[in-house]
């Protein structure tokens, strides 16, 4: 696991999601508009792009059948979602977001 740059903090808007691919790893940021969270882009569902997803708070719907996640620890929060995406520990240093990636 390394901390790894992901994106400056100004390219995500408050309320909005933007893909962003870091080596191996396609993943969603999102900004909640209090908070930056970083998850892997892949519903644990039907596999389909979390991209275009709504959000909600703490929270991101997959665009394909609405299954719910928790940004905060990848949890499943309702059907048809029953197994977590990935989700990464988070910091924003001098506006910029970093995470906690696999090798």
């Amino acid at each position: 696991m390394a901390k790894q740059f992901i994106i400056d903090a100004s390219e995500v808007v408050s309320g909005k999601t933007r893909p962003v691919t870091v080596g191996e790893h396609k993943l969603l940021v999102c900004h909640s508009g209090e908070d930056f969270y970083v998850v892997e882009n892949q519903c644990s569902h039907a596999q389909a792009r979390l991209t275009g997803g709504k959000l909600r708070g703490h929270k991101i719907f997959c665009p394909l059948h609405s299954a719910p996640f928790d940004l905060r620890d990848g949890s499943p929060l309702g059907a048809p979602a029953t197994e977590p995406i990935c989700a990464y520990a988070t910091t924003v240093e001098d506006g910029k977001v970093f995470a906690i990636l696999p090798d």
